[in-house]
C-alpha cells in the first residue's frame, strides 16, 4: 500500500508552483500572454480553495466508511468464529454418534416360530365366522386357503 498523502505538503508545493507562476506573470510584458496566465492563476486559486474545503470533508467521509467497514468485518469475523465453533462441535457429535453406531450392535432376539400357528388361526377364524367347522380332518387336508371353507 502506498504511503498516505501529506495534504499540507502537497498544498505547500501547489503554493510554490503558484508563486513561481505569479513571478513569471509579473515579468511578462505581452498583455495577451499576461491575461492568459492571469486567468490560469485565477483558476488555480479557485481550484486550490475548493480542494482546501473539499479534501478534509472527503477524507473524513472515507475514514468514517473505513471505520464502519472495519466494525462490520470484526462483527462478521466474530460471527464466523462462533459458527465455526458450532460446526466443529456438531461435527464432533456426528463422529461420536457414528462411532457409537459402528460399535457392535446387540444381537436381535430370536423369535420363536410356532409351526402350528397357521392351522390354529384357521380353525379360530372358521369358528368365529363360519357356520360349519370340521376340526377332525387330517392335518394334510387342513392346509388350504381359508376362503375354501366358507359356505
Amino acid at each position: 500500500m502506498a504511503a498516505p498523502i501529506d495534504f499540507q505538503s502537497v498544498m505547500a508545493e501547489v503554493g510554490n508552483l503558484q508563486a513561481a507562476i505569479a513571478k513569471i506573470h509579473a515579468g511578462l510584458k505581452n498583455k495577451k500572454n499576461k491575461d492568459i496566465l492571469g486567468d490560469v492563476l485565477d483558476q488555480m486559486n479557485r481550484a486550490r480553495a475548493d480542494v482546501e474545503v473539499e479534501y478534509p470533508k472527503a477524507l473524513a467521509m472515507v475514514q468514517e466508511t473505513a471505520r464502519r467497514n472495519l466494525a462490520k468485518a470484526q462483527d462478521m469475523r466474530a460471527n464466523l468464529e462462533q459458527q465455526k465453533a458450532a460446526c466443529e462441535k456438531r461435527q464432533a457429535e456426528i463422529q461420536a454418534a457414528q462411532k457409537k453406531a459402528s460399535e457392535e450392535k446387540p444381537p436381535k432376539p430370536e423369535l420363536k416360530v410356532d409351526p402350528t400357528l397357521g392351522p390354529k388361526l384357521r380353525i379360530e377364524l372358521l369358528q368365529r365366522f363360519s357356520a360349519k367347522v370340521d376340526t377332525a380332518q387330517p392335518e394334510a387336508q387342513k392346509i388350504r386357503e381359508a376362503w375354501q371353507d366358507w359356505q
